[in-house]
């Protein structure tokens, strides 16, 4: 198979930009089906990004973004905000699907987190935005580059009439971009990282907290066959850990500093345990939430890549997300037991099946159990901490998952399905789980 990895258009995918979930997780999943599944992989981004892939293929460039920003922006500025309808998403948009226009055949996997159709035509956004393009592409020819694959893709829907063989898929991880309704027969699949809704028919959700959310915002009461949970995935290069005594010095957040991530929750717990120490890393901050008289023992770090996260997290007594909503992963917690640190979470929705109470942290519904739960984590040993994040969460344990998604969706879409059996498969390892011993 070929994997066509796309990612949201306004980032420069690397480990500096850390902080987009979305993109990372796209720099992730092309380095496990390059490396792991021995696939041919293609990654569209720009021209400096830092992907383990088999072909990167630039559609922006620098220039691009001084044109429209002025300058390169500083991505971990919370102030930075660009959506999928400014001026760098179409470019992107509209270079890409040229792109994939020409690549495009059979047996392809399109892997897409952001190509959403633009509210407006891109020669409005230029205008509106006084934007020069001139990195060798006319309006006109931007323009047409939709054309180009809409007369495609009608041509691959006649060749696949003709051959009844369904070989192509297109995967999105974020919404149903509309250059692609002509697939519509194909059956668009989604890969989401946050989301509690899918516009496709078929989806692999991280959690089966947030399979359920969606079923239940749908009114769904009957579970789709080919609906599969494929956790979230991390590379073990990206952390460190420290199993000696010199660790433990404090207790830490990373992630967006917001009220929704339970940030009051750690205020608390930092007023109820004066002598701990608690950093918070992240884009904005306390203030910016409307707190005030936030304690000393609180001390804010900004954002972190992934060189400063390493020794931030390895060096921490533990890991607090007390998010308030239905979190449907929750990545930074489990970054932290890849660092071997035990967490402290919310008791709800996928915390009760990635922490481990009283195993690998604690989970907790009120302050009073939050501020319990810090007096008693030295219980926890964080060798196993460590160990059942590295089974079970880096890029090699979560491969077969999507393996097996794969297989079944080919079998599918080639007039197999849910009654069809491989005599040939043996093996039910795919969902298996691996507990500390």
């Amino acid at each position: 198979m070929r994997f066509h990895i796309i990612h949201p258009p306004f980032m420069i995918v690397n480990n500096e930009n850390s902080i987009c979930a979305f993109s990372q997780k796209a720099k992730k999943f092309s380095k496990m089906m390059t490396e792991i599944g021995k696939h041919e992989v293609f990654f569209y981004g720009h021209e400096d990004s830092d992907v383990i892939c088999t072909h990167l293929v630039p559609v922006t460039f620098n220039k691009d973004f001084i044109s429209i920003y002025k300058k390169i922006p500083d991505f971990k500025d919370p102030a930075y905000v660009a959506g999928n309808n400014d001026a760098i998403s179409n470019l992107y948009n509209y270079r890409t699907v040229a792109k994939i226009s020409e690549l495009f055949k059979s047996e392809d996997i399109i892997f897409e987190e952001s190509l959403k159709k633009a509210k407006h035509p891109i020669e409005e956004e230029i205008i509106k935005n006084n934007i020069k393009i001139d990195n060798g592409e006319s309006i006109e020819e931007l323009k047409n580059a939709n054309n180009i694959l809409m007369e495609t893709l009608k041509k691959m829907e006649e060749n696949m009439k003709k051959s009844k063989v369904v070989q192509d898929f297109l995967v999105s991880m974020w919404g149903l971009p509309n250059e692609y309704k002509l697939l519509g027969h194909r059956l668009i699949l989604t890969e989401q990282v946050g989301s509690n809704y899918t516009h496709c028919p078929y989806a692999a959700y991280e959690s089966y907290a947030v399979l359920h959310t969606n079923y239940g915002i749908m009114g769904n009461c009957r579970p789709k066959a080919y609906d599969f949970v494929v956790p979230n995935y991390f590379d073990p290069l990206d952390f460190e850990q420290d199993f000696s005594d010199k660790s433990n010095s404090y207790f830490v957040f990373v992630g967006r500093i917001s009220e929704c991530k339970g940030v009051e929750v750690i205020i608390e717990m930092a007023k109820h345990l004066p002598n701990e120490k608690f950093k918070l890393a992240g884009p904005g901050s306390l203030k910016e939430c409307g707190f005030k008289n936030i304690p000393s023992n609180i001390e804010e770090v900004g954002t972190v890549n992934i060189e400063q996260r390493k020794i931030l997290l390895k060096n921490a007594k533990a890991f607090i997300l007390p998010t308030l909503y239905a979190e449907p992963f929750g990545g930074a917690e489990k970054e932290a037991t890849m660092s071997g640190v035990p967490s402290i979470t919310s008791n709800w929705a996928v915390f009760a099946e990635t922490v481990l109470h009283g195993i690998t942290g604690y989970r907790a519904n009120t302050i009073d159990q939050f501020v319990r739960a810090a007096k008693n984590i030295h219980k926890i040993d964080r060798k196993k901490c460590y160990e059942w994040a590295m089974n079970n969460y880096t890029l090699e344990a979560v491969y077969p998952r999507f393996e097996e998604w794969f297989y079944q969706l080919k079998v599918l879409f080639n007039g197999g399905g849910f009654y069809s059996v491989d005599e040939t498969r043996t093996s039910m390892d795919y969902l298996n789980v691996y507990y500390p011993k």
